[in-house]
């Protein structure tokens, strides 16, 4: 186990790669998919994220001579920041594009139960020949709202996770007993509160489209996550500009989306971690102030 997924994107290329390795990672992303292998003194190469394919990544769209060079490729479905999820074939391409280049595959599934409209949530691991090519990672910071207690964990091939279990028994002297306790306790007796937070958070999302919406700004309906990745008006330089001048006329903070890469840069994330009274309210300032005409 570890202290949340967190931990482990940050200090797993410490142990799987080398000084001067490439890893590939999406963009956008959630930025210690970068930062993980900088940490490592990894170089960084980056495979776009665009919404005309619904964010999911396009195997096409990687320069197979970038590929040949990798040593390991990063991604997460569902997906942070633009909450998009990934079809079934798209794993399936994963597995056999990483057998091709020989790469490791990381995959963060750290909001596998927050898929919305019924659908299922899914672990890259369910699929012939990922334990062949790669390891998961997931917590339970986002499924139980353990975010403070800090517990997770990597599952997957046997090779990779004992590399890492190296690198930590080194480090530290893992989670706090009483953390693991009650991830036990959670995992074995608390499944019942996943549909209830399931829908909170479907409920948030479908307040938000629906107020936002009558002010003027459309915002796609999350397929998972905890947030939703909307466009911003064409009017604004970039999501930098927007997300203050929103902030001075309506005291809506919202994420500009540069900051998970160069492809945010005309998004902004927004967390669904307000009741629907507040997103009412927001959506009444954002229809007052003007901003989408």
């Amino acid at each position: 186990c570890t202290s949340g997924s967190q931990e482990a994107l940050s200090t797993i290329c410490l142990a799987l790669c080398d000084p001067g390795d490439l890893v590939l990672v999406p963009d956008p992303c959630y930025p210690v998919f970068q930062d993980g292998p900088k940490i490592a003194s990894c170089q960084v190469a980056y495979m776009p994220l665009k919404e005309e394919k619904g964010f999911v990544l396009d195997f096409n769209d990687i320069d197979p001579e970038v590929a040949k060079k990798a040593k390991m490729l990063v991604i997460s479905y569902p997906n942070n920041p633009t909450c998009a999820i990934a079809p079934d074939s798209f794993y399936q391409e994963l597995i056999a594009f990483a057998k091709k280049y020989d790469l490791i595959v990381l995959h963060d599934n750290a909001y596998s139960e927050l898929v919305f409209d019924g659908k299922v949530g899914k672990s890259f691991l369910a699929f012939d020949g990922a334990m062949n090519v790669g390891i998961e990672l997931n917590s339970l910071s986002k499924t139980f709202g353990l975010a403070g207690a800090r517990l997770g964990f990597v599952v997957g091939n046997k090779k990779i996770v004992a590399l890492y279990r190296k690198l930590k028994s080194n480090m530290d002297y893992g989670v706090f007993l009483p953390v693991q306790y009650a991830g036990i306790e959670a995992l074995s007796h608390c499944q019942d509160s996943i549909p209830v937070t399931r829908q909170a958070y479907e409920d948030r999302r479908n307040a938000l489209v629906k107020y936002f919406g009558q002010a003027g700004w459309t915002i796609p309906a999350s397929a998972g996550t905890m947030f939703a990745w909307a466009r911003i008006p064409d009017a604004y330089e970039d999501s930098n500009a927007f997300v203050k001048d929103l902030l001075k006329k309506t005291g809506i903070v919202v994420t500009p989306g540069q900051s998970f890469g160069q492809q945010g840069l005309r998004y902004v994330r927004l967390a669904l971690v307000e009741d629907i009274d507040r997103i009412q309210e927001a959506g009444k300032r954002l229809a007052a102030s003007g901003i989408w005409g």
